[in-house]
């Protein structure tokens, strides 16, 4: 589980990472770096299904991945943010 005050921010980041995945996959970028990306996705929805608070792994999951990744150092950003965009609150 996510801290609930960081649930809909966890979202948004994993959101984000199957947003770069999918532009990854139609630029055609290195299969194993796709690979990788979306091996991080499929961790990340256990930390958040998890009956135990996972928030800080998550984080650290999101911050690992935005260093061996550059097009994915937009998912910490959106975690770590303050606000998550009115259109997104409206999802959540």
């Amino acid at each position: 589980m996510i801290q609930e005050r960081k649930r809909g921010h966890a979202l948004y980041a994993l959101n984000r990472v199957l947003v770069v995945a999918r532009f990854m996959s139609l630029k055609g970028h290195d299969p194993q770096m796709l690979a990788a990306v979306l091996d991080a996705a499929e961790r990340l929805t256990w930390f958040l299904a998890a009956p135990q608070d996972e928030t800080t792994r998550y984080r650290q999951w999101l911050q690992e991945l935005s260093s061996r990744h550059s097009l994915c150092r937009i998912v910490l950003e959106r975690f770590d943010s303050d606000v998550l965009p009115p259109s997104w609150l409206g999802t959540v």
